[in-house]
This record gives C-alpha cells, structure tokens and sequence, in this order.
C-alpha cells in the first residue's frame, strides 16, 4: 500500500508537470508575428420586429499580429476589407467595410483561451489550432442593446486564422 501511494504522488507530479510545459510551449508557439490569412464573420440580431443574419468573409488582407513576450503584448497592424451579406426577413443586401491602422494590448494564454486586455475591456479568443506556422482562434460574444425598450440581442462570431 506505501508503494502505491508513493507511485501515485509521482504520477501526479508527472502529470501536473506535463501541464506546466505544455502552457509554456504554447507561449512559445505564438510568439512572433502572424498574418492574417482569412477573417469570417457571421452574426445574428434577435428581439427587435426584424430578425436579421450577417455573414462576412475578409479580403484583401495586409494585417499583422505580433505577439511579443515581458511584457506579454500584441501589435496589430495593416488593412483588410469585410465583404458583408445581410439578411433581413427575406431581403438581402450585400456592402463592405473596410479598416486600416494598428494598436497595442496586452495578452494572456490560459489553456486554450487567448485573452487581449484593451483600455475598453477584455477580448476572449478561443484557439482551436496553434502549430509552428498555423494559428486559428474564434471570438463569440453576445451583446445586448436597449432600443426604445425592446431589448435586441446581438449574437457574433468570428474566425481569425493565420499563418507565419
């Protein structure tokens, strides 16, 4: 029974080992610069007499992030286009945005959540692929909006990847 216990303590040292490497490896991974490859944005609007649906793909893209490490920042800088379809009970519209220029925040990893720290709050990105060269996350956020007393609920997702 001793030697048991003694395996198990070792085991979970092992294990919580394992976990702290794989945090900094992944640090690792995403420091340096990134650019982005394709943007896709979908969002849905609800609580308001018109539902309406947005898809959105990126184009002409010249952006960058770099992620840099002590302190922990990212500069993101360049310009893309965001070709928007809109459907709204039935009709569909088609029009662009377009953005250019750059800023600075902080970042966090934890796991696989990739946190920026704006001056305006906190953006929540989960990765869902890091290697070498390749880095796809996703935003989901859901906001909520009074209009002359009718709450609107603004349910938005998009998709970020990247290559080196």
């Amino acid at each position: 029974m001793k030697n048991f216990k003694i395996i198990l303590v070792i085991c979970i040292l092992v294990i919580i080992q394992s976990c702290k490497s794989d945090d900094a490896s992944s640090d690792s991974l995403l420091i340096g610069t990134w650019n982005l490859v394709s943007l896709h944005h979908t969002s849905t609007i609800t609580g308001i007499e018109i539902n309406s649906s947005t898809v959105g793909v990126g184009r002409d893209i010249n952006y960058t992030y770099t992620f840099q490490k002590n302190p922990n920042e990212v500069i993101s800088e360049g310009s893309f286009a965001l070709d928007l379809t809109t459907t709204s009970n039935g009709e569909t519209t088609k029009h662009s945005i377009g953005t250019a220029g750059s800023s600075t925040s902080n970042w966090t990893l934890e796991g696989n959540q990739l946190t920026y720290t704006w001056e305006t709050g906190n953006q929540v990105n989960t990765i869902t692929k890091l290697e070498e060269n390749a880095l796809i996350y996703t935003l989901n956020r859901t906001e909520e909006n009074n209009q002359n007393g009718t709450i609107e609920i603004t349910v938005i997702e998009e998709t970020y990847t990247f290559s080196r």
